[in-house]
């Protein structure tokens, strides 16, 4: 079955009314592909609809399909908001980008057998990057500290879930590049004996 086109996403929407068993399915779907036509294209009102799209999911009262989409619509508004920032430097969409992820965080088991493992995967790299932009922007050392402990936390992960594929040196040197030298030296060393 091929996948939908937008303008047939866009129809299927008008006739998923509230309380339309489909609505969700309909709306996430519909803000998904935007933000991955946002991604290719760049157009910046792509990424504005996906992110009132996904604003209207999380807004509808709980259904059937409610609760599996609520993880990875939060993550999809966490990322779109996350983008936005990146391009229009809106503090309070990082902010709120921060406060997605960890949502998900929560939502989503670390357990790699568990449904919805790779949305906390995801959650945790893209926490730990926005924590960076936020320090880049505000200078506040705790966003650092966290993501170096989220930084930590994934590297945990990768080892156990692919045999070391993500290697201490490799992750070292990542967090090197993201931080200022002199904040990197001390708490790199703090850190050393835990990650390897």
């Amino acid at each position: 079955m091929r996948p939908l086109s937008y303008i047939e996403l866009y129809g299927t929407c008008h006739l998923c009314l509230p309380g339309h068993t489909y609505r969700t399915a309909s709306l996430h779907d519909l803000g998904s592909n935007l933000l991955v036509r946002f991604r290719e294209r760049g157009i910046s009102s792509d990424l504005d609809e996906a992110i009132e799209l996904f604003r209207a999911v999380l807004a509808l009262p709980p259904n059937p399909g409610w609760h599996y989409y609520r993880p990875s619509c939060l993550h999809n508004l966490a990322d779109s908001l996350m983008y936005r920032f990146r391009q229009r430097k809106v503090l309070s969409d990082l902010d709120e980008s921060i406060e997605l992820y960890r949502a998900v965080l929560v939502l989503c088991p670390s357990d790699p057998g568990a449904s919805h493992h790779h949305l906390w995967h995801s959650s945790l790299h893209n926490l730990s990057g926005c924590l960076l932009d936020r320090f880049r922007k505000q200078g506040v050392l705790s966003d650092i500290d966290e993501a170096f402990e989220l930084y930590t936390q994934l590297t945990r992960a990768s080892r156990v879930a692919t045999r070391n594929s993500l290697g201490t040196a490799q992750v070292m040197g990542r967090l090197c590049r993201a931080f200022p030298a002199s904040l990197c030296i001390g708490r790199l060393s703090d850190r050393i004996e835990i990650i390897g």
